[in-house]
């Protein structure tokens, strides 16, 4: 389930992912970042992962779409979860996306995380 979150900053998108996220529920995501990039040159990204079970095959394609087109639109990600191994991950994929600024957070410093990715 993938929940979008309201953030302060206009240039940011929040999104809470628990559990396996569905085309529905990312084509309303990409509907947010859509009307975002209109408005707003550089964008950042607030994601709480508190579980992840993949996407639905749909939802997978359309996000690969989307990030291929999209990448160099976005200029920080925060990643808040618990899960070790996703803060690795993180690490990697900050270095596959050089232009994208990636940091990870627990969720005991969630506050800290939402504050990096809005400025």
């Amino acid at each position: 389930m993938l929940t979008i979150l309201k953030m302060d900053a206009e240039n940011t998108v929040g999104m809470r992912v628990d559990g396996k996220i569905e085309t529905p529920e990312f084509e309303a995501l990409i509907e947010v970042l859509e009307a975002k990039m209109k408005s707003q040159s550089d964008l950042r990204l607030y994601v709480e992962l508190v579980s992840f079970k993949g996407f639905s095959l749909d939802a997978f394609f359309k996000d690969l779409k989307f990030a291929l087109s999209n990448f160099n639109r976005f200029k920080k990600k925060a990643l808040v979860t618990d899960a070790r191994w996703m803060q690795r991950v993180s690490g990697v994929g900050d270095k596959l996306t050089p232009n994208i600024e990636v940091k990870a957070f627990s969720f005991e410093e969630k506050a800290a995380a939402i504050e990096w990715a809005q400025t």
